[in-house]
């Protein structure tokens, strides 16, 4: 069964086929034009394969086109992603892979995630975890985002208590639960401001240069993973990029 996404790009390409022949123009006599048309139109409907085989070809060289650009952008922002200090990091202080994820506290599969990425970098001594905030999900998002970088900025020891805290909070964040949360560990009279909303809108560019369509977005090392996956996948593909990295030492 085709996706909707296929049947886009069959009526696309069906139009330009059979409707569009510019490339052709002052090439052919009107006969010539109607007759490669007709021919078009006869192909299509006896073999629609062959349609098919194009939208793949189409949608793989898009991807990889895209890939080739997120490749260009991690290698052109390297300080930017992996050694900008404003930005919660736990694990290896010389990790052989880096794990980058853009999240939100209001976010659920964030939530979901989180201990996730925590538990693979306990179990994973070469390796490192850097957080980068993408509040998609309204205002508290953001002031969640820029307090907690506030908290990493000026006590970081308490950091990781307070980013569990906010990603256990079911359902939306208030005002009032961020600060809450800030009681329960102890950092309520940090205050967050121009400085911390600098950072995020910062991370924000970065997740805008790597095409981010949402959150959890994550980068093990260069490879980039859209979503929240399960333990045992993320575990491996980190594995897998230790391995590497041993090969190229």
């Amino acid at each position: 069964m085709k996706t909707i996404k296929t049947m886009k790009y069959l009526t696309l390409f069906s139009m330009l086929a059979v409707s569009h022949l510019s490339w052709a123009d002052n090439a052919f006599t009107p006969a010539q034009e109607a007759r490669i048309k007709a021919i078009v139109r006869e192909t299509m409907v006896s073999d629609p394969s062959i349609l098919e085989q194009a939208i793949v070809s189409l949608q793989n060289y898009q991807e990889n086109k895209q890939t080739e650009q997120v490749q260009s952008f991690i290698q052109a922002h390297q300080k930017e992603l992996y050694q900008q200090p404003a930005s919660p990091r736990m694990g290896a202080k010389n990790p052989l892979v880096t794990l980058v994820v853009f999240t939100d506290y209001n976010c659920p599969y964030c939530k979901q995630f989180d201990p996730i990425l925590e538990k693979v970098i306990q179990d994973n001594p070469e390796a490192a975890l850097i957080i980068k905030y993408l509040p998609y999900k309204g205002e508290t998002s953001v002031i969640a985002a820029a307090k907690a970088t506030a908290v990493w900025q000026q006590q970081p020891d308490k950091f990781w208590a307070l980013n569990d805290l906010l990603f256990k909070k079911t359902g939306m964040h208030t005002a009032e639960t961020i600060n809450q949360a800030m009681a329960k560990v102890g950092v309520d009279k940090i205050n967050s401001g121009d400085a911390q909303i600098k950072v995020v809108k910062e991370d924000y560019n970065l997740a805008t240069g790597l095409n981010v369509q949402g959150t959890p977005f994550t980068l093990v090392g260069n490879q980039p993973i859209s979503g929240a996956i399960p333990y045992e996948q993320l575990n491996e593909i980190v594995k897998q990029q230790i391995a590497l990295a041993k090969q190229k030492k």
